[in-house]
């Protein structure tokens, strides 16, 4: 496994045959899938849990400036909102298309249904997903079997969004379910 850069960096050195394999993005998947790659595995529809997306802080920057991270958490719960409301669909799909490099509207179609399947409204992490996350890792670093997952996360403030009913409002302002 080698840390490469963005999705999009992924996508293209899967294409040049810098890299064999890669995890990616529902979009990616499908315009490299049209471009004659195989999918050898789905993982939401398979249901394991996997971690692909997070937002990592600091501990000192959490205890010093807990204020910009929550308003970072709710930032993101917005935009999940947004990207997911009906009305947003078309600047969404244009987006994604300029962004993965998808050039047939039908790929990016599947891609856009495959991010409202896979994207959680409420973006809490799991245990599972890091579990996964590590056991993959330690293949490379047998020493990453150790790490205790639950010391990596700390979804206080995430939960406290969606307890206090923000992740609810914002969601129903985009007419989002």
């Amino acid at each position: 496994m080698l840390p490469i850069g963005d999705s999009v960096l992924v996508g293209q050195a899967l294409e040049a045959g810098r890299v064999d394999a890669a995890v990616l993005d529902g979009a990616l998947v499908r315009r490299l899938r049209s471009k004659g790659f195989a999918i050898i595995a789905e993982l939401q529809p398979a249901k394991i849990p996997m971690l692909s997306q997070a937002i990592v802080v600091s501990p000192e920057f959490l205890q010093k400036r807990a204020e910009i991270a929550e308003k970072l958490l709710m930032t993101l719960v917005e935009s999940l909102a947004y990207s997911a409301a009906p009305s947003n669909k078309a600047v969404v799909i244009k987006t994604m298309m300029r962004r993965f490099q998808i050039n047939d509207p039908a790929v990016a179609e599947e891609g856009y249904q495959d991010y409202l399947s896979g994207v959680e409204r409420r973006p809490i992490p799991t245990l599972d997903g890091m579990r996964n996350i590590r056991r993959l890792m330690a293949t490379l670093n047998p020493k990453i079997a150790s790490v205790k997952v639950e010391d990596l996360i700390d979804s206080r403030m995430i939960r406290k969004l969606d307890e206090n009913g923000f992740i609810d409002k914002i969601a129903a302002s985009y007419g989002v379910k």
